[in-house]
């Protein structure tokens, strides 16, 4: 039998750890850099070297290397152009049909509104709710069935009546001199005209 035979169980991979060690024992080459950074990316073209290719007119003249380089631009120009004239083409295709609304950014605006409203109103409501749970929770103290009939005292609709605006915002101010109210002389009749509102 071999030593990793008679050892006891392997941990990890010795084959690994064989490779490891290969690569590590071997001297690296002093010409090439071994810095991965600075190797070629699959992306990176090769650069081919350059032919010298006389093409001649149909005249019998002899063009120039430079004159070569701005028809092969012009030609990737128009490739470009048409390109983007049949990206064009088709967004217009894709867009037939679509009718832009008109006027509903206000209406949008308002429901973003009142959504937001109704999303904050909500949840100071649960904070509230929460509050008031845990106040009346430790009021009671540790009794399990005293927290019991405090958590079913706790309903749906008393947290939904936290929900509802507050009805004592709503009353007003008796004191107000009678003529200042919005609703004077609604409901006057012509028989207690000589009387007066207030006593002197």
């Amino acid at each position: 039998m071999s030593e990793s035979e008679t050892e006891g169980p392997v941990l990890g991979n010795e084959g690994w750890a064989d490779v490891l060690g290969k690569v590590l024992r071997c001297k690296a080459p002093k010409k090439k850099t071994l810095v991965l950074a600075k190797a070629r990316k699959d992306g990176q073209k090769k650069k081919l070297p350059a032919l010298n290719i006389e093409i001649v007119d149909g005249e019998g003249n002899v063009k120039d290397e430079h004159e070569q380089e701005t028809e092969a631009v012009e030609l990737e120009y128009l490739s470009k152009r048409e390109l983007k004239q049949r990206k064009d083409k088709k967004r217009k295709w894709e867009e037939m049909g679509r009718i832009k609304p008109v006027g509903a950014e206000q209406h949008e605006q308002h429901l973003r509104r009142i959504a937001t409203k109704g999303v904050v109103q909500l949840f100071t409501a649960v904070e509230k709710h929460q509050k008031e749970v845990q106040k009346k929770l430790n009021a009671v103290g540790e009794s399990e069935t005293k927290r019991e009939k405090v958590m079913k005292s706790f309903s749906k609709g008393a947290f939904l009546d936290l929900l509802k605006p507050n009805q004592e915002q709503k009353k007003e101010d008796p004191k107000v001199w009678s003529i200042l109210r919005d609703d004077f002389m609604l409901g006057a009749n012509m028989k207690d005209w000589d009387k007066q509102d207030e006593p002197t």
